[in-house]
């Protein structure tokens, strides 16, 4: 049985050509669709940024996710990091990460973590459409 490739096998500039294909088939792509949609429906166009956010990270770093159906709580990556994305695409909040440090135990622990990846996805202009922005 072949071998499929892994980010992990990818150079940084292979990476990068992926990454922006990735923000613009799945992150824009999605969005302009649920835009077109919300014109008609009157729904939010928000995307669940956070399982974008971890392909767009494993990208970036080159870094795996911790395999195919793996959800919930614990590390993103297979090296044990964390991903923390927020999006305002479509959505009228103010970006957040959702983080439960209420002690300083938990915040070591968080700060414990091989790496911390913080990702954003909005526009550059509040209540705008587009352009789409992406920071990681």
């Amino acid at each position: 049985m072949d071998h499929e490739p892994s980010v992990a096998d990818l150079n940084e500039q292979v990476r990068g050509g992926l990454a922006k294909s990735f923000i613009e088939d799945a992150v824009i792509g999605q969005y302009r669709q649920l835009v077109r949609w919300q014109h008609i429906t009157g729904q939010s166009a928000q995307i669940d940024s956070g399982y974008l956010g971890q392909h767009l990270v494993s990208l970036v770093s080159g870094i795996p996710g911790r395999g195919r159906g793996s959800r919930g709580k614990g590390a993103d990556l297979a090296d044990g990091s964390e991903i923390k994305i927020a999006s305002t695409l479509g959505g009228v909040d103010k970006p957040r990460w959702n983080n439960k440090l209420d002690t300083s135990s938990a915040v070591e622990t968080y700060l414990s973590n091989p790496a911390i990846y913080f990702g954003l996805f909005d526009t550059l202009e509040k209540g705008e459409e587009f352009p789409v922005r992406v920071r990681v």
